[in-house]
């Protein structure tokens, strides 16, 4: 896959913000159900039993195909899997908007783009349709956009429910550690790790999984810590990077 398209996902078109209206109880509450979905979705640990529960059952979807171009890795393949469906879930709202349509198009592109490139066909032919739309000025109606709209949220509940009903549901107790200063080797790999983000570096998530196991458990608690890998996940480097900064003046 290339680097540029599975960044792309990540992207976001600024819009000029509006008055939102005071909304419903239930409302507040959808939301925040579907906010804890797409944290447990960034954040969850895949493998390799969750992608043999999955081939050909999430719509839209050839996971045989798009593991095959990670090198049949398929834990970071649902991985990339996971952050796509995120982003392309948050991009519907910016094509239902009233952005211009060059923006739109460039929206358009990077799903048809990273689509094709993780095995999401189906969905990858459809932003390629609404591209064409955007870039000749031909109006794309709500119903254009509700039918790739339709397709990735029927993927995401699909991915939701399979991910989510064969990871542990038991929660490992929390054992409360003494907090002591980190060891020379772990400083020596945490300014590595911002070192990565200052460049960019597409690989920092792996080398942030694998310093995650090799940190005590005190510092994996840590709210700036769970910020940072929420931030590493989405490719967010620069905020990834000012989490990183806070939990080392923290932890000193």
């Amino acid at each position: 896959m290339e680097e540029a398209e599975i960044e792309a996902t990540t992207e976001v078109v600024d819009t000029v913000a509006e008055t939102p209206e005071p909304k419903g109880e239930s409302t507040v509450d959808a939301e925040a159900e579907d906010a804890e979905r797409t944290r447990r979705r960034v954040n969850m640990e895949y493998d390799d039993t969750m992608f043999d529960l999955m081939v050909d059952n999430v719509p839209g979807i050839n996971l045989g195909e798009g593991v095959q171009r990670l090198g049949g890795n398929k834990a970071k393949y649902l991985k990339i899997l996971s952050l796509f469906l995120t982003s392309q879930k948050a991009a519907m709202d910016q094509l239902l908007s009233d952005a211009d349509n060059s923006e739109k198009a460039i929206l358009a592109h990077s799903c048809k783009g990273a689509g094709s490139n993780i095995g999401a066909d189906e969905i990858a032919k459809i932003a390629s349709g609404l591209e064409d739309k955007y870039n000749s000025g031909e109006a794309v109606t709500e119903a254009d956009v509700n039918e790739l709209k339709n397709l990735i949220t029927a993927a995401i509940d699909k991915f939701d429910e399979i991910a989510l009903s064969s990871a542990s549901v038991e929660a490992e107790p929390v054992v409360q550690e003494e907090i002591k200063p980190l060891d020379a080797y772990l400083i020596e790999q945490i300014n590595a790790l911002q070192t990565s983000l200052q460049e960019f570096d597409i690989g920092v998530q792996d080398k942030l999984s694998s310093l995650s196991k090799d940190l005590p458990q005190w510092f994996n608690q840590l709210e700036e810590f769970k910020r940072l890998q929420e931030s590493v996940n989405q490719f967010d480097f620069l905020t990834a990077e000012e989490h990183l900064k806070a939990l080392k003046k923290k932890t000193g």
